[in-house]
């Protein structure tokens, strides 16, 4: 896509420096011959951590009400 940025980093988890799965710079959409991201037992933390931030919970109130049918 042309008009494609890249990754926007504040949106995916804090990567340790280094790792495969860190986000950087990019002309264009990834290849899809790239071979898969091999994740590290950190970069699993990292993403436990960015879900135990990001993620909540949506909560509303439900009323009941019961109705008697005659």
């Amino acid at each position: 896509m042309k008009m494609y940025r890249g990754e926007y980093n504040l949106e995916h988890p804090k990567f340790p420096k280094g790792s495969p799965a860190e986000c950087g710079p990019a002309d264009g959409p990834v290849d899809i011959k790239e071979p898969d991201i091999a994740y590290s037992k950190e970069d699993d933390e990292a993403i436990d951590r960015f879900h135990r931030e990001k993620v909540s919970t949506s909560w509303h109130s439900v009323r009941l009400c019961s109705v008697t049918v005659c």
